[in-house]
């Protein structure tokens, strides 16, 4: 089948590590490998284009939308809009990107979009073009923009929601990456069962679950065997590393052989590194700063413990973490908050333990308790990888994701 992938985005930085980025590409490379056609419309260099191959870009002619009298209504309206203060409908952004779509898309069998907020390009896309739309939704972005700090009046939500309720109304399918999320969007929208299906995200199994040569790393990190816990992702506030820093801080006061390893950086890396060096813990932290994302499995192999961001925030509380996947696939013993989503990857004592989201004190007692029993540790590292390699790769969930893009082909076909 001849699949468009759509990222309706201001700037698609696809040459980042992101979470998005890693989750499309793997989505993409998946589809591919199952012999499928897969066109990706996005805007690299905040170009809108089209790629089959991820390398090569085509941009689209953008006709009406590149004229004076394009640009001299947009203006036009963006100044009314301004001056009275007028809610943002963005109907210009998802217009031209649902040309563009059309455009690239002519001919194509099902379109698959990364939801936001205000993007309907992708909609009308497809009523364009006849063919069914599947929106992928990786979390609950009202709570998101909560947690960022992003302040929205009250005539905006109503907008937000107006656009919301339409396109949830008109969509063919909605996937979403956990359960919890999968219920909370049904009710939020009142969805019906059948339109709405939960994929849990995956991880290259393959890649976390191979040996590697780690003594140059070894002699890189300073990390020789020591009992060592691992932190991979993006330093931001809501993921907890302070968490992290004062919890290892209260471990290592019971051993002073622990270790604790932080790979990436982000916004809170500075703030991070000062916290170390506050409590006394430099010789003990390593960071390693950002790395490529291929180059985080053999890393990894320095630890047996690996941590899941212990500050819960209602927006993560529905996510699927990426890093939970390879962590298992990895081998690791895992520590992570006792929340639904993730109770329904690991089980506590058998993949590693969960604890209470927020403490400090509970995280600290969890990383004693496995950084010290080696031989349990490694027994449970072993049981989530088989987990993992069984049930959590990528081609698994591209797998799911095919057979209701199969489907939702077959009807449409039937009409």
């Amino acid at each position: 089948m001849k699949v468009g992938y759509l990222w309706q985005i201001e700037d698609a930085e696809l040459h980042t590590s992101s979470t998005s980025v890693l989750h499309i590409s793997a989505v993409i490379s998946g589809l591919k490998k199952r012999a499928h056609q897969v066109r990706f419309v996005t805007t690299p260099d905040k170009v809108l284009s089209y790629s089959d191959d991820w390398d090569t870009w085509n941009a689209v002619p953008l006709g009406f939308f590149n004229t004076r009298l394009y640009k001299l209504i947009r203006s036009g309206i963006g100044f009314i809009q301004g001056k009275l203060r007028l809610p943002y409908f963005h109907f210009f952004d998802s217009m031209r990107y649902g040309h563009v779509v059309k455009t690239a898309c002519e001919g194509y069998d099902v379109l698959f979009e990364r939801y936001w907020l205000l993007n309907y390009g992708g909609l009308i896309a497809a009523k364009r073009l006849g063919i069914p739309l599947i929106l992928e939704i990786n979390g609950d972005l009202f709570k998101e923009y909560e947690m960022m700090g992003i302040e929205l009046s009250a005539w905006q939500w109503r907008v937000v929601r107006f656009i919301n309720r339409q396109l949830f109304k008109r969509v063919d399918h909605v996937v979403t990456v956990s359960e919890p999320l999968r219920l909370q969007m049904m009710k939020m929208w009142d969805l019906p069962e059948d339109k709405v299906t939960a994929i849990d995200n995956g991880a290259h199994v393959e890649r976390f679950a191979a040996d590697y040569d780690i003594s140059d790393l070894q002699a890189k990190y300073r990390l020789n065997g020591e009992p060592t816990a691992v932190f991979v992702g993006t330093f931001r506030l809501w993921h907890g590393l302070d968490l992290v820093i004062e919890a290892f801080k209260k471990a290592s006061e019971k051993n002073d052989d622990f270790r604790l390893l932080l790979i990436g950086d982000g916004p809170q890396y500075d703030e991070i590194q000062k916290l170390v060096g506050e409590y006394g813990l430099a010789d003990k932290v390593v960071f390693t700063g950002k790395v490529k994302h291929e180059e985080v499995a053999p890393i990894m192999k320095l630890a047996q413990v690996a941590l899941v961001n212990p500050r819960l925030s209602p927006a993560s509380a529905a996510q699927s973490p990426l890093k939970l996947f390879e962590y298992m696939a990895g081998g690791k013993a895992v520590i992570a908050p006792d929340v639904p989503n993730i109770q329904k990857i690991m089980t506590h004592g058998e993949h590693g333990h969960l604890i209470p989201p927020n403490s400090a004190d509970d995280l600290a007692e969890a990383m004693v308790t496995l950084l010290s029993d080696q031989a349990s540790t490694k027994k449970m590292g072993d049981a989530g990888q088989k987990k993992a390699l069984v049930e959590f790769s990528w081609d698994k969930t591209v797998e799911r994701i095919e057979a209701i893009m199969v489907d939702l082909i077959s009807k449409n076909k039937n009409k």
